[in-house]
């Protein structure tokens, strides 16, 4: 009786199942890898809805957004004399992020931060101690989910140059990825005139014009000024809040990403951005206050009215400009 062979996969059989395989992982990893991405951002959008909210309800609670970052400029007798970089200059300031806790069920983190902060509502004292240096570790390296994109996967602790009583520099605080509007002047300067450029002021005067940003006002890195929902002339629908900064470094070689609790108290960047320039944009130093994500295309940004949108980064200048201020008057393009 005849046996019939058995045959099996010639080679060139073999090869061929082998490339109809990689072509159809070709054509899906793309697929999977959006589908994630979308989720991705969309858990995003949902983050800075909640710190939407949270801002919302401080500002009932109080009538006032949060001010943006509270600490003291230097060891002189007041907010209008002394020089920026005197002694006592460089150290850590409380942010906007740290001031609605209580509001994002963190009270008992908000008040371990606060225990030995002498004045809950503005300025320290124009004290030599900074207010940073006052926090627990554990309090500032809390790792917090709705203060992080899920598209920045990079460390959860960035470095500051913050110096603390004995470990003068390089402090690691838990990261953000959120920050607030400063409005639409470029930091260093004052209240902009317009997307050229000319700005009023310079990064050594502490009341020259408002930026017209929401948590924010006069020069960026000016803290203590109280702004509410009625000072959004503009309306709330056509004002930035809160958007993203990546923790990407800048192509200027600046390290990037932002710390929840505050940072730098003259490097406001760290816990806010302005509309100077567009979102993602490379240059020299504008791009390194600018919205920046790793969302392919543009950045999510939290309106004044608590909604939340993405912006590309091909924006219009002039419109994104606009969008940064909260009582400038213009009449705002489709974006």
């Amino acid at each position: 009786m005849t046996k019939l062979a058995r045959r099996g996969f010639t080679l060139v059989e073999l090869l061929v199942v082998i490339a109809i395989i990689g072509v159809l992982i070709a054509l899906l990893l793309p697929a999977v890898q959006q589908a994630r991405e979308a989720a991705r951002r969309m858990q995003c959008t949902n983050n800075q809805k909640q710190l939407g909210i949270a801002l919302h309800t401080f500002h009932d609670a109080f009538r006032n957004f949060p001010v943006g970052l509270t600490g003291h400029y230097h060891a002189s007798a007041g907010p209008t004399s002394g020089s920026w970089y005197g002694p006592t200059a460089h150290t850590g300031a409380v942010g906007w992020g740290s001031r609605i806790l209580p509001f994002m069920e963190q009270q008992a983190l908000y008040d371990e931060i606060f225990a030995t902060y002498p004045n809950q509502s503005g300025f320290d004292g124009w004290s030599s101690a900074g207010i940073l240096g006052r926090v627990p570790q554990e309090a500032y390296q809390t790792s917090l989910e709705s203060f992080i994109c899920p598209s920045d996967a990079a460390t959860d602790k960035i470095s500051l140059d913050i110096p603390q009583p004995a470990k003068p520099y390089e402090q690691r605080f838990a990261r953000a990825n959120y920050v607030a509007c400063a409005g639409s002047a470029e930091f260093g300067q004052g209240a902009r005139d317009d997307i050229s450029g000319a700005n009023s002021g310079s990064i050594y005067d502490y009341h020259n014009g408002d930026t017209g940003g929401l948590m924010f006002q006069g020069h960026p890195d000016y803290n203590g000024v109280e702004i509410s929902l009625a000072d959004v002339v503009d309306g709330t629908s056509n004002t930035l809040m809160v958007s993203e900064r990546s923790s990407e470094p800048t192509p200027s070689g600046r390290r990037n990403g932002s710390a929840w609790i505050g940072g730098h108290e003259n490097r406001t960047r760290e816990v806010a951005f302005t509309t100077f320039v567009t979102p993602n944009s490379i240059g020299s130093l504008p791009e390194d206050t600018c919205a920046a994500s790793l969302h392919p295309g543009g950045v999510n940004a939290c309106l004044a009215d608590g909604s939340v949108r993405f912006i590309a980064e091909t924006v219009d200048g002039t419109t994104y400009l606009n969008l940064g201020d909260r009582n400038d008057g213009e009449v705002l393009a489709a974006y």
